[in-house]
Protein backbone atom coordinates (compact mmCIF):
# COMPACT_ATOMS: atom_id res chain seq x y z
CA UNK A 1 0.00 0.00 0.00
CA UNK A 2 2.88 2.38 0.66
CA UNK A 3 3.79 2.32 -3.03
CA UNK A 4 0.30 3.55 -3.87
CA UNK A 5 0.27 6.53 -1.53
CA UNK A 6 1.64 8.78 -4.26
CA UNK A 7 -1.38 7.84 -6.38
CA UNK A 8 -3.91 9.13 -3.85
CA UNK A 9 -5.46 12.52 -4.49
CA UNK A 10 -8.00 14.66 -2.69
CA UNK A 11 -10.47 16.17 -5.14
CA UNK A 12 -13.06 18.34 -3.37
CA UNK A 13 -14.86 15.78 -1.18
CA UNK A 14 -13.54 12.64 -2.85
CA UNK A 15 -10.47 10.72 -1.75
CA UNK A 16 -9.38 8.91 -4.88
CA UNK A 17 -6.76 6.29 -5.57
CA UNK A 18 -5.40 5.69 -9.05
CA UNK A 19 -4.64 2.06 -9.87
CA UNK A 20 -2.57 1.05 -12.88
CA UNK A 21 -2.84 -2.74 -12.68
CA UNK A 22 -5.15 -5.40 -11.31
CA UNK A 23 -2.45 -6.22 -8.75
CA UNK A 24 -2.50 -2.63 -7.44
CA UNK A 25 -6.29 -2.72 -7.34
CA UNK A 26 -6.18 -5.97 -5.38
CA UNK A 27 -3.77 -4.36 -2.93
CA UNK A 28 -6.12 -1.39 -2.44
CA UNK A 29 -9.13 -3.67 -1.97
CA UNK A 30 -7.29 -5.84 0.57
CA UNK A 31 -6.03 -2.76 2.44
CA UNK A 32 -9.48 -1.17 2.64
CA UNK A 33 -11.07 -4.43 3.80
CA UNK A 34 -8.61 -4.66 6.71
CA UNK A 35 -8.15 -0.98 7.61
CA UNK A 36 -10.55 1.90 8.11
CA UNK A 37 -10.15 4.03 5.01
CA UNK A 38 -11.53 7.28 3.63
CA UNK A 39 -11.20 6.23 0.00
CA UNK A 40 -14.39 6.99 -1.89
CA UNK A 41 -13.34 6.52 -5.50
CA UNK A 42 -11.01 4.25 -7.48
CA UNK A 43 -9.61 5.35 -10.83
CA UNK A 44 -8.71 2.30 -12.96
CA UNK A 45 -8.22 4.42 -16.08
CA UNK A 46 -4.67 3.21 -16.73
CA UNK A 47 -6.14 -0.23 -17.43
CA UNK A 48 -7.11 0.53 -21.01
CA UNK A 49 -4.73 -0.77 -23.68
CA UNK A 50 -4.67 1.01 -27.07
CA UNK A 51 -4.57 -1.41 -29.99
CA UNK A 52 -2.65 -0.88 -33.25
CA UNK A 53 -5.92 -0.63 -35.22
CA UNK A 54 -7.02 2.40 -33.15
CA UNK A 55 -9.47 0.46 -30.99
CA UNK A 56 -8.98 -0.09 -27.25
CA UNK A 57 -8.84 -3.26 -25.18
CA UNK A 58 -11.02 -2.73 -22.11
CA UNK A 59 -10.87 -6.30 -20.77
CA UNK A 60 -8.61 -5.35 -17.84
CA UNK A 61 -10.91 -2.40 -17.07
CA UNK A 62 -13.94 -4.70 -17.03
CA UNK A 63 -12.11 -7.08 -14.70
CA UNK A 64 -11.33 -4.12 -12.42
CA UNK A 65 -14.99 -3.09 -12.27
CA UNK A 66 -15.96 -6.65 -11.38
CA UNK A 67 -13.31 -6.72 -8.62
CA UNK A 68 -14.53 -3.39 -7.20
CA UNK A 69 -18.08 -4.77 -7.24
CA UNK A 70 -19.74 -1.52 -6.18
CA UNK A 71 -17.56 -0.99 -3.09
CA UNK A 72 -16.26 2.30 -4.50
CA UNK A 73 -17.24 4.78 -7.14
CA UNK A 74 -15.15 4.40 -10.29
CA UNK A 75 -13.83 7.09 -12.57
CA UNK A 76 -11.74 7.30 -15.73
CA UNK A 77 -9.83 10.30 -17.02
CA UNK A 78 -11.41 12.42 -19.75
CA UNK A 79 -8.56 11.55 -22.11
CA UNK A 80 -9.91 8.02 -22.50
CA UNK A 81 -13.59 8.71 -21.93
CA UNK A 82 -14.32 9.22 -25.61
CA UNK A 83 -12.58 5.98 -26.54
CA UNK A 84 -14.60 4.17 -23.88
CA UNK A 85 -17.95 5.74 -24.69
CA UNK A 86 -19.31 2.58 -26.34
CA UNK A 87 -18.20 0.64 -23.26
CA UNK A 88 -19.58 3.02 -20.62
CA UNK A 89 -22.24 0.49 -19.72
CA UNK A 90 -19.54 -1.64 -18.02
CA UNK A 91 -19.96 0.49 -14.88
CA UNK A 92 -17.42 3.26 -15.27
CA UNK A 93 -18.22 6.91 -14.68
CA UNK A 94 -17.02 8.72 -17.82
Amino acid sequence: MHALLNLVSLDFFFLKVDTRTLEELDEVLRYTSQTKSSFTRVMPDKMVVPLPNGDVDVSMLKDAVEMINGRFETEVALTISYALFPYSICGILV
